[in-house]
């Protein structure tokens, strides 16, 4: 059974999608710590990765940085390696 590339666009654009809404406010509050850090960096890695995919994720990464939403300030300082 053969994936068409169409399918596995559609396919990565809703787990994309579900990762960064996962991390909008106030819902990123409630996520466990560990979860937190690895949906960061997940978020951090598929930007760095695939530039094609920066302008849904890097907006919502700069909002946990600047934002006052209970997030764990380690998962931050995980992401950003020079804090």
């Amino acid at each position: 059974m053969a994936v068409s590339l169409l399918q596995l666009m559609r396919e990565a654009e809703t787990h994309l999608g579900q990762l960064v809404n996962m991390l909008r406010a106030p819902g990123v509050a409630t996520l466990p710590g560990a979860v937190a850090i690895v949906a960061v960096k997940a978020a951090g890695s598929i930007a760095q990765q695939r530039p094609f995919f920066m302008n849904k994720v890097l907006p919502v990464l700069i909002a946990l940085g600047s934002a006052q939403v209970g997030f764990p300030r380690i998962a931050l300082q995980c992401f950003d390696e020079r804090v």
